[in-house]
């Protein structure tokens, strides 16, 4: 009788169980990745993570997740793709959102893939639809395309299937974060805790503790700089407000370049996207919260500007970049904070209880402040005295 290699089992179904353990062991973005990679495996074009930055709340796009093309002869299909990375069933609303998501971009058909299970009314609710076909894809169907397509699985010794832990090692790295698994009511009720489960549409994992802090956060904190500026004699007039006010914002955009999906890496002119290509590479070579994010990159950012103030002027340079730095400042303050030195640590603005968990009601109370600020600010150079 021939021997299994330890990291190898008789059949994909004794993988089955610790290929799912890999997947919830996964951030929300790298499970998002393993996806993707699948999806182009079985044959889908342009398949394209659609910018979810965080574990609480919907996308810019209305809760989907990705979008794909498949095509049949000379015609183009467009699919669109909801992922869960949950331990509980997936239940009808998400369906229902998922088809009014699809009604509402004119896509064909709906991906609805999930590392748990689909209870009876989720699976009748797409039945015999024809206007919005939706496919669900459970964990146990899941698992056999990852084995299928060798997506972090390998035909190991013997040809017995395998876990590829290289290949979950290197998506860990590309999207570093803490996995945060919800407890059961079992164990709630087994440890006494009388804690309700609040907002039951999150997922079960953090991806990232917290996340990156959205667009219009960093761009209101990046404006609020411009006080400092003002407050140095011809830092800041009613007529090179406008343009530094541009380049400050530019600046607190700037870092999110490693993110998978970001404002400034959509950023188009006239149909062409001028920092796309250097966005993904940066996301290849860092990820997210990497090099970008850390102090090292703001030094070298303050160094190649300086040559540009004896030619435009330091007001320019500056803006440009203490709005970099205000949204490294700004993601130290989130629970998952930036790279610290060296790089084998996080760094922290503040105490663990205080830092701000992305979406949740701390930032959206900030955000009334942050607007207000910078609508005084404009209003103090734009109203004549």
């Amino acid at each position: 009788m021939s021997k299994v290699a330890p990291n190898s089992y008789a059949s994909q179904e004794e993988l089955q169980p610790a290929l799912k353990e890999q997947l919830l062991s996964l951030s929300f973005h790298a499970f998002e990745e393993c996806v993707q990679q699948l999806l182009v495996s079985m044959g889908y074009v342009e398949v394209k993570l659609m910018g979810r930055t965080q574990w609480r709340q919907r996308t810019a796009h209305g809760g989907l997740d990705m979008e794909a093309y498949t095509e049949v002869g000379v015609t183009r299909i467009q699919v669109i793709a909801q992922v869960k990375q949950y331990t509980r069933p997936i239940q009808r609303r998400f369906v229902d959102e998922l088809r009014g998501t699809m009604l509402r971009t004119g896509a064909r058909h709906g991906l609805l893939v999930t590392t748990s299970t689909f209870p009876n009314a989720a699976k009748k609710a797409v039945a015999g639809d024809r206007l919005a076909p939706i496919r669900l894809i459970d964990g146990e169907e899941l698992n056999n395309l990852l084995i299928q397509y060798q997506i972090g699985v390998t035909s190991g010794s013997e040809n017995n299937p395998a876990i590829d832990n290289s290949y979950f090692d290197q998506l860990r790295e590309r999207f570093p974060g803490k996995v945060r698994r919800r407890r059961t009511k079992t164990e709630e009720a087994a440890s006494g805790s009388q804690t309700p489960v609040t907002n039951p549409i999150h997922s079960e994992v953090t991806p990232t503790q917290g996340g990156a802090m959205l667009a219009r956060t960093h761009i209101l904190i990046g404006l609020s700089t411009l006080w400092g500026v003002s407050l140095i004699p011809y830092g800041v007039t009613a007529e090179n407000l406008p343009l530094l006010a541009a380049i400050t914002i530019l600046g607190a955009l700037l870092p999110d370049l490693d993110a998978v999906e970001s404002k400034i890496k959509s950023f188009s002119i006239k149909g062409v996207q001028p920092f796309a290509l250097f966005a993904d590479s940066a996301n290849k070579t860092w990820g997210h919260r990497g090099f970008l994010h850390s102090f090292p990159a703001l030094c070298l950012l303050g160094g190649g500007l300086l040559p540009f103030a004896f030619v435009v002027g330091w007001q320019i340079p500056l803006c440009l970049w203490l709005g970099y730095a205000s949204h490294l400042m700004a993601d130290a303050c989130t629970r998952t904070g930036i790279p610290g030195a060296p790089f084998t640590k996080r760094f922290f603005l503040l105490p663990y209880k205080w830092r701000v968990v992305t979406g949740s009601s701390y930032e959206e109370a900030l955000y009334p402040f942050l607007a207000s600020a910078a609508a005084l600010f404009f209003l103090r150079y734009l109203i004549p005295h």
